[in-house]
């Protein structure tokens, strides 16, 4: 004698499909969270914050996001390397390395000293050196400032936009939100909207 015994378990292969499909949703959850606080940053770079005239740093910072590793900054992805981004996310002194002074151009100012000819140095009253120039009238026209050192304070440009979405992150790769994003993309069949595709 033998007896049939059926059980359903659709409920369990589900779940399987699920939590197999949750290294994905993860990643998915990271690159929108990126996405986003990449967003923010450059906002915050725009020159409200932080006076960036080039906009070399805004250009310059990307996201990067692997199976459970998200990267910020410059030199991220396709980004090039910005040499003062860290000086200015910590602040600190900057020393010539090179030369005998540091050469800081004035507003309006743009290009190196060597590209402004018959430029020369003067001391102004107040004890500055500066590098000025003549221009048609005889007057003297003020290019750059120099100094032996300079302070840079700490405009946290990075962090601080990081720290702002902290709450989100934590939130967005939650173990029940992972798993739901997971659910969804399995249940919804929309491999394309899952990076590097579907479950």
């Amino acid at each position: 004698m033998s007896m049939d015994i059926k059980i359903d378990i659709s409920g369990a292969l589900e779940k399987n499909s699920i939590i197999r499909a949750m290294p994905r949703a993860l990643k998915y959850q990271l690159t929108k969270w990126g996405g986003e606080t990449l967003k923010h940053i450059k906002r915050g770079l725009q020159g409200v914050r932080l006076n960036v005239g080039t906009g070399h740093l805004r250009r310059n910072v990307g996201l990067s996001v692997t199976e459970g590793k998200l990267e910020l900054g410059t030199h991220v992805g396709n980004t090039g390397e910005v040499k003062y981004a860290r000086i200015l996310e910590e602040g600190g002194k900057i020393t010539p390395k090179a030369k005998k002074f540091l050469t800081i151009p004035l507003p309006g100012v743009k290009g190196l000293a060597r590209n402004y000819p018959g430029a020369f140095i003067i001391k102004s009253k107040a004890g500055n050196l500066l590098i000025v120039q003549k221009d048609a009238r005889g007057r003297l026209k003020p290019l750059f400032l120099l100094r032996k050192e300079v302070t840079i304070p700490a405009f946290h440009w990075l962090s601080e936009s990081v720290e702002d979405r902290r709450r989100d992150l934590d939130i967005a790769t939650s173990e029940q939100a992972v798993f739901n994003m997971a659910a969804k993309l399995i249940k919804g069949g929309n491999r394309a909207e899952l990076p590097g595709g579907g479950p």
